[in-house]
């Protein structure tokens, strides 16, 4: 049952161990009239780290943060490795204060980091995240989709940046 939810590179959740997480989440969210959060984040620039000094360094790139967010996170969050250099955090009970501090705490922990591999090259990471304060009653598609959205407007106001999105992309700050 465990092979089946979580990554054995990283050892967070796999994208169907967090769906699952996701959908608990969701139902007791509706049940309780609570909110939560979900960060999605992108390791900036993954590929030229993979072509530039491989793929072992590109999986040491991947544990490092997988290592720097389970340090950031509360006892009762959850994060998968969501498929190649991307991770999904789920932030039950929160607000959308703290998913911003979170997004940016993980943000500034990354862009520290020096991870000082591939001989006298320091490989420094950044990380790009999309965050999303869901409604209750969206189904698990579309808040997927909107912490989606929030990733790539990340992106493309310049990486290395957190973009929360509260109720639709206008609300991007």
């Amino acid at each position: 049952d465990r092979l089946t939810k979580v990554d054995p590179l990283t050892e967070l959740l796999n994208r169907r161990g967090m769906r699952l997480q996701i959908e608990g989440e969701m139902s007791r969210a509706s049940r309780l009239g609570t909110r939560f959060g979900l960060l999605w984040l992108d390791i900036d620039w993954f590929k030229e780290i993979n072509d530039r000094f491989g793929h072992g360094v590109g999986d040491q790139a991947l544990l490092a943060v997988a290592n720097l967010i389970r340090a950031s996170l509360r006892p009762y969050d959850s994060a998968s490795r969501w498929g190649g250099d991307e991770f999904l955090i789920l932030l039950p009970s929160t607000d959308a204060a703290s998913l911003q501090a979170l997004g940016e705490r993980i943000r500034l922990r990354v862009a520290e980091a020096d991870l000082g591999v591939a001989g006298n090259d320091a490989l420094r990471l950044s990380v790009s995240i999309g965050a999303y304060y869901c409604q209750p009653g969206e189904t698990l598609d579309s808040l997927l989709h909107m912490a989606d959205k929030a990733l790539y407007a990340a992106k493309a106001a310049g990486r290395d940046r957190v973009c929360i999105v509260s109720d639709s992309l206008e609300d991007a700050e």
